[in-house]
């Protein structure tokens, strides 16, 4: 039973997120389109951005430094390490 709804948790979040990333594109200036993945996510923005041959990623950062950046890491500074076109970051 604790499986099942976790996993009717973890759809309707699914469905949330796909909602709320729909209205954010098509607010957008510009052409833009959004993907759900799950895993880590360094390594699926990478392979995203592999599968799409994307020129540029921007993606924002924390700014984390430290411990903290030493017990959670840098999602930022991965995909800056492994993706196969420049990475723009932004600070929060």
């Amino acid at each position: 039973e604790e499986c099942a709804a976790a996993g009717a948790k973890v759809n309707e979040m699914e469905r949330q997120a796909k909602s709320q990333l729909k209205e954010l594109v098509a607010s957008l200036p510009i052409p833009a389109k959004f993907e759900v993945r799950f895993g880590r996510a360094a390594d699926e923005i990478v392979l995203q951005a592999k599968e799409d041959k994307v020129d540029l990623l921007v993606m924002g950062s924390h700014g984390r430094s430290g411990l903290s950046h030493l017990l959670v890491g840098s999602v930022a500074e991965s995909v800056v390490r492994h993706a196969p076109c420049p990475v723009l970051v932004v600070r929060k």
